[in-house]
């Protein structure tokens, strides 16, 4: 510490010791202040105005410190600046898609860029892009009337760019939203709603009619998605004029026949908790759906289904996944299959773990009916190898396998399930045989058969990178001799094995024997992505390589 740093220490430490009281209060000379308190109140007030002086020129050096070190400035022009700062706030906004914001700066990322220094203040301001999203937040301490009046600065900055909206509610229970702050603020999310293209709200169902009012017409909203964990019955959500609506999210906390919108044109459907009657009215309604998600079917009727229901065909549904409610054995709901026809289908993801019931023959007839381009099947279900083996046959054109088991039930990965795959298949125009297209294969669950049954699946792989069998990489024509056959060009395997397999440092069971290990090692070498993993509680490790630090190999 130099002798001046330690000089006025010593001082600001007497100045401490003293007493601090308002010189102005003095009134011992007749009724005024002493003349030393009024000395000190003029000089106090000196030090006041050259403080205030000091502080007002150390913030103009601060600005122009800032300005001259600041790589942005100095290093782009302020286009390029606006662009980065776009990126930077959708990057964000993306993640607040999914999750709530873990700090008050998440919510309002280009607050946070403004607030930098006057420079990226000025550029902020002047990129529109970054005002098009609005994330409005209303909490307890939130219960304030400017927020209407700040979120309507937020919104102008947006020029005419098309609106995100997302609206989180999480109020106490005895505040009212018709309180005049919250009206205020509704109305002017509804000055915008020619703008809207995104409308997602989190919020108690029945606050929507509020947000909403009397509004009836949203031209360019393409996507809503209601996601409130509260229900309530009779709840309605009214937006009937919305010609552009692609995607549409509802977890569960409104029936869909108490939503009117605009159905003719969307694309994109995923619900919670639906009933089968739900179902076939968004089927019905959105003929030009491409995908649809139907978390937790459920029917708590308990009745054959459907006993009189129409025949559905949809034509453009492309990717449809279907999972059951909790608990519930719902071989009477799976009765909806036999009157659905996919002619358009190329995904299908079915989940049925949380139900006993695994519905093969209702399954076989919508694949059968449908007569679908399936491409793609993702099964999560209590079937056994026999059960599996009777619906693939029916569908040839799977490339893309994977088969989920669950515990407690049948294995649908056994030595049976595997020597069907591993089966020769005849060399012909239209591929024939058991899953003959197949290419990628993921199985999670149990290990229930031998190490050696997996290299049968994988020979074809080998084959088609040329170290046998002259006729598999030849066009098929008239030369090919007859009665050749070939094995299935599978080029991607993974399984993840569940399940206690004890210390993985003791038990010679629990890895891959070391001849099957060699061979699945030059598998790999030629080309073959091939994965086994075993997942302990929660940790997933490569078996392929404790095997071969096992084995010493």
């Amino acid at each position: 510490m130099s002798p001046t740093e330690s000089r006025i220490k010593s001082r600001e430490i007497m100045l401490e010791s003293l007493s601090n009281y308002d010189p102005h209060k003095c009134s011992v000379s007749n009724g005024q202040p002493c003349d030393a308190c009024a000395k000190l109140a003029e000089l106090d007030a000196v030090i006041d105005r050259q403080l205030a002086d000091l502080v007002e020129k150390q913030l103009t050096l601060k600005i122009e410190v800032n300005h001259h070190h600041n790589p942005l400035v100095h290093r782009f022009p302020s286009e390029i600046t606006s662009h980065i700062f776009t990126l930077y706030v959708e990057s964000i906004n993306d993640r607040l898609e999914f999750e709530q914001p873990s700090n008050k700066a998440d919510r309002s990322p280009p607050l946070l860029l403004a607030s930098v220094c006057r420079t990226w203040r000025e550029i902020a301001l002047k990129t529109p892009r970054l005002w098009a999203s609005a994330n409005i937040f209303l909490y307890k301490s939130d219960l304030r009337g400017s927020q209407a009046e700040l979120v309507k600065q937020w919104l102008d900055r947006s020029g005419q760019l098309p609106l995100s909206i997302s609206l989180t509610m999480d109020l106490p229970d005895h505040c009212q939203v018709q309180e005049e702050s919250f009206s205020r603020l509704f109305d002017v999310v509804r000055q915008y709603s020619h703008r809207w293209h995104s409308l997602t709200l989190y919020s108690d169902i029945r606050y929507n009619r509020y947000i909403i009012g009397d509004l009836i017409h949203a031209p360019m909203l393409e996507t809503i998605r209601l996601l409130s964990e509260d229900y309530s019955i009779g709840t309605t959500f009214h937006l009937p004029q919305t010609p552009s609506l692609r995607h549409f999210e509802i977890n569960g906390s409104i029936s869909v026949s108490n939503v009117v919108v605009q159905w003719d044109n969307l694309t994109y459907f995923e619900g919670y908790s639906n009933s089968p009657d739900e179902l076939l009215t968004i089927l019905y309604a959105a003929q030009r759906l491409v995908t649809g998600k139907f978390h937790g079917l459920k029917d708590i009727s308990n009745e054959e289904f459907p006993k009189s229901a129409a025949h559905a065909t949809h034509p453009s549904l492309k990717h449809l996944y279907v999972s059951s409610a909790w608990g519930l054995d719902n071989r009477h709901l799976f009765g909806l299959f036999n009157i659905l026809d996919f002619p358009s289908l190329e995904s299908f993801v079915f989940d049925s773990t949380l139900s006993p019931y695994f519905p093969k023959d209702e399954l076989i007839s919508l694949f059968t009916r449908s007569q679908s381009p399936l491409v793609s099947l993702d099964i999560r279900v209590p079937a056994n190898d026999l059960d599996l083996i009777d619906l693939l046959e029916k569908l040839p054109g799977i490339t893309h396998l994977s088969i989920s088991s669950i515990p407690h039930s049948a294995d649908p990965m056994t030595d049976k399930f595997l020597n069907h795959l591993a089966a020769e298949l005849p060399v012909t125009e239209v591929p024939l045989g058991f899953l003959p297209r197949l290419e990628i294969l993921h199985f999670t669950g149990i290990q229930n058969f031998a190490w050696s049954s997996l290299l049968g699946i994988l020979e074809g792989a080998v084959q088609d990178v040329g170290i046998q069998h002259p006729y598999l990489d030849s066009p098929i024509d008239n030369t090919t001799p007859a009665g050749v056959k070939r094995k299935r060009r599978l080029r991607c395997m993974r399984l993840t094995f569940t399940g206690n397999r004890k210390s993985l440092n003791t038990r010679p069971d629990d890895y891959i024997d070391k001849d099957v290990l060699l061979s699945l090692m030059r598998i790999r070498e030629a080309g073959v992505n091939v994965e086994i993993l075993t997942n302990q509680r929660g940790v997933v490790l490569d078996l392929i390589q404790l095997s071969v630090e096992y084995h010493g190999v």
